[in-house]
């Protein structure tokens, strides 16, 4: 049985394992006959109530514009068994609502998505963008304004629908709205919401401790793209995603993806060749310098603990 939703066609079915017969479906407490097989019962009309076959065991009796006088008692029988009772009065109905949500952080220069939700039913989709509301998309049907590299709509379902907006700037901070099926989903004003510049950050993770892993992070809101990971002054390529650089040996250096957003980078055998700078960059964006050679003790050398506790001062001086 579908959801009971209002203004939608609701349908229920009916099954058996009796043989061949014929079938009833009745309406009401007082069992009235809405269907003798396919012939509709006296007072009820063939515009509201249809009923399908699917199998010579199966039936679909379907309601369209489904409203308060159809939640009622039903029941069918086939060759002379009766079903359960299908009481409608003690099912959860809902008023139809279309909601328009954003998807992802608002982050300029990147992909950010709006989804739209209904519950109406089969019906067309539009996406307005703008107080004036202009016509974005009527289906998929992108409006004469707009640039097809730019704006993209996607069926997730026959309920759900997707709004990419592509290399966000500042004209698409703007009020987004959907309907489906003459039913509007309120106002989305992303005006009223918080807008990042895109950024990448480098991270020591733990301590440097000689002959250990040691660990950076890397970290980007700067939606799907290429990691690049960089060691010394000059900016030689550690990794290319998981592509390790020219020269560099993968039983020394591992990555490893925590998500879309984050990365890291192990040093395994952690010792003095490995101080030195590191920086990062993701789809075109690079991150902070991280100079392992900066990380002060109190005696403002570089410091390495050793793993029985004892320390190894380098003799790094900081100005």
């Amino acid at each position: 049985m579908t959801d009971l939703v209002f203004t939608n066609t609701v349908s229920f079915r009916c099954t058996s394992n009796n043989g061949n017969g014929t079938w009833f479906v009745f309406k009401g407490s007082s069992r009235n006959v809405l269907f003798q097989d396919k012939a509709i019962g006296s007072g009820y009309k063939e515009s509201k109530f249809t009923m399908d076959y699917f199998s010579k065991d199966s039936i679909q009796i379907s309601i369209r514009n489904f409203d308060e006088n159809d939640i009622d008692v039903y029941m069918c029988s086939h060759k002379d068994k009766s079903s359960n009772q299908l009481i409608m009065g003690t099912i959860e109905h809902y008023q139809t609502s279309v909601n328009l949500t954003l998807m992802t952080d608002l982050v300029l220069e990147n992909t950010v998505k709006l989804r739209c939700t209904s519950n109406t039913g089969d019906g067309t989709w539009f996406v307005y963008k703008g107080p004036s509301h202009d016509v974005m998309f009527q289906d998929k049907a992108l409006g004469s304004a707009y640039n097809q590299s730019k704006f993209k709509m996607e069926y997730i379902s026959t309920e759900t629908i997707e709004i990419e907006i592509r290399c966000l700037d500042k004209t698409d901070i703007d009020v987004y709205m959907c309907s489906h099926k003459d039913k509007s989903s309120k106002n989305l004003d992303l005006r009223n919401m918080e807008i990042y510049e895109p950024s990448v950050n480098l991270t020591l993770m733990t301590d440097l401790v000689s002959n250990s892993t040691v660990k950076l992070r890397c970290t980007s809101n700067n939606g799907y793209g290429t990691w690049f990971m960089y060691k010394g002054t000059s900016h030689d390529v550690l990794f290319q995603d998981e592509a390790i650089g020219s020269g560099y040996n993968t039983s020394k250096y591992s990555i490893e993806y925590l998500s879309q957003d984050s990365l890291e980078i192990s040093i395994h055998q952690f010792d003095m060749n490995d101080i030195d700078e590191y920086m990062c960059s993701h789809n075109g964006k690079s991150s902070n310098l991280l100079d392992l050679r900066m990380i002060k003790n109190t005696t403002g050398m570089c410091q390495i603990y050793s793993l029985n506790d004892s320390v190894m001062i380098f003799s790094i001086m900081i100005n």
